[in-house]
């Protein structure tokens, strides 16, 4: 696997659910990031990272691969960690964008935070033609499923939710 840099920030924050590999090519390439904090190796995260001069943003889930000691530190960030973040839950298509902003040299540590929501908030999303889909993992009570499942009739769950989560962000 390659880890490799980004061309601008890295924020991330433990998760519970684990990563959902959307793409080959999450097998293939991971984040590496300077960074002042010693993350947990393993760990899951919420990853929010600045691509494109600063200009647009992608967030995804995350697994710490590696976590080495830096012993080179008093370099751009004086960091003392290096961080190797692996299976990206990246679509194919964001994957393709992300390839793109990949520099030699980082241009900041990585940010440890509580929420990843809040930062870069002022940076536009990734746009993408059409509508990028991503698996994603939700932990329901059962009896919430079982309810749902009763009322979708022949409809797929996954499009069941899709269509109520749409429905319910119009109607806000």
């Amino acid at each position: 696997m390659k880890f490799k840099y980004v061309d601008g920030p890295v924020y991330c924050r433990y998760a519970a659910t684990p990563p959902i590999v959307n793409s080959k090519l999450a097998n293939e390439y991971g984040i590496e990031a300077p960074s002042f904090v010693e993350l947990d190796q393993g760990r899951n995260v919420k990853v929010r990272i600045v691509l494109m001069n600063r200009t647009r943003r992608m967030t995804c889930h995350a697994k710490v691969a590696w976590v080495k000691r830096n012993d080179e530190a008093g370099g751009a960030f004086d960091q003392r960690w290096r961080v190797g973040l692996s299976a990206l839950s990246l679509s194919d298509a964001e994957f393709e964008a992300l390839l793109t902003n990949f520099v030699e040299e980082p241009e900041s540590p990585l940010e440890l935070r509580e929420r990843v929501r809040d930062a870069a908030e002022d940076i536009s999303p990734m746009a993408f033609p059409g509508e990028e889909l991503r698996i994603k993992a939700v932990t329901m009570p059962v009896s919430l499923i079982d309810e749902i499942d009763a009322g979708r009739g022949d409809i797929s769950f996954s499009q069941f939710i899709i269509a109520s989560v749409k429905e319910r962000l119009e109607n806000r």
